[in-house]
């Protein structure tokens, strides 16, 4: 995907600054910083209730910031307007059935809403993006069928190739992929990586530390006293660390591939 970008190359896509977010009168995260700049993914692992969820809301903008700032592409995020910030940033929730029976190509099509006039229509060449992001994840031949009688699996793949119809600069991915099976899991993984070779910024929670270990050029380990831990994977994510953040001791193995890089898988120890 070739990005085209006003701002100076090594200035980050997604910038969060001592961030502190909650609902009501309890505070779920406090002071969390970290950046993501093009060509980076960012792993956001933790225990269930650890807070990812609202720091997705909080990036995203569906939860104001306590303190603290979020800024996209070197801009607060309170001065983005909604079809504006939907050209640049994209969300990929775990999957759903739609409410209505839309066809799977209508479904990835809506990603090209932001693009469009207020009365616009999609023309020949948004139909063109949609379809070559269906081919992309493999998803082309499902394209005429209804998005409510394809499988969890599919459906978290045309998700995916919808938020990628949007042609944004950052892709925020709510585990991307939950319902699929270890085939697609890859393709999945490889996709990520790929984009993100080609200019993408890409922030995924994972309850997996083996896809961090896989595709993240950053860890950051959410524990559940609301703290953030953000390094490389083989600096964040030790044992002792996932450990704590999960209640269970973990054991890590290492391996080397075929091509010499080291391979890291995560076991739970029972």
């Amino acid at each position: 995907m070739d990005l085209t970008v006003d701002d100076p190359p090594d200035s980050p896509v997604l910038d969060v600054r001592d961030l502190r977010c909650g609902y009501g009168a309890v505070d779920v995260l406090d002071g969390l910083s970290f950046t993501v700049a093009a060509s980076e993914v960012l792993c956001v692992l933790g225990p269930n209730g650890a807070g990812k969820t609202t720091l997705f809301k909080s990036v995203l903008g569906f939860l104001p910031p306590r303190a603290g700032r979020v800024l996209v592409a070197g801009r607060e995020l309170s001065g983005w307007g909604r079809r504006e910030l939907a050209r640049t940033v994209a969300y990929v929730p775990q999957a759903h059935a739609a409410p209505f029976p839309f066809t799977v190509g209508e479904v990835v099509l809506m990603g090209r809403t932001p693009h469009l006039g207020v009365a616009g229509a999609p023309g020949p060449a948004d139909r063109l993006v949609a379809g070559q992001n269906m081919d992309r994840l493999g998803i082309g031949h499902l394209a005429a069928r209804s998005f409510t009688e394809i499988s969890g699996g599919e459906r978290q793949l045309a998700l995916i190739a919808r938020a990628l119809t949007q042609q944004p600069r950052l892709l925020m991915m709510d585990e991307p992929t939950s319902n699929l099976d270890l085939g697609n899991q890859a393709r999945v993984l490889r996709e990520v990586r790929d984009l993100a070779a080609g200019g993408l910024a890409i922030v995924m929670i994972s309850h997996t530390p083996d896809h961090a270990f896989a595709v993240a050029t950053t860890a950051a380990l959410l524990v559940p006293d609301g703290t953030l831990r953000v390094g490389t994977p083989e600096r964040v994510l030790t044992e002792g660390a996932l450990g704590e953040a999960f209640g269970r001791p973990v054991r890590i193995l290492a391996g080397v591939g075929e091509d010499g890089a080291t391979l890291r898988a995560c076991l739970p120890v029972l």
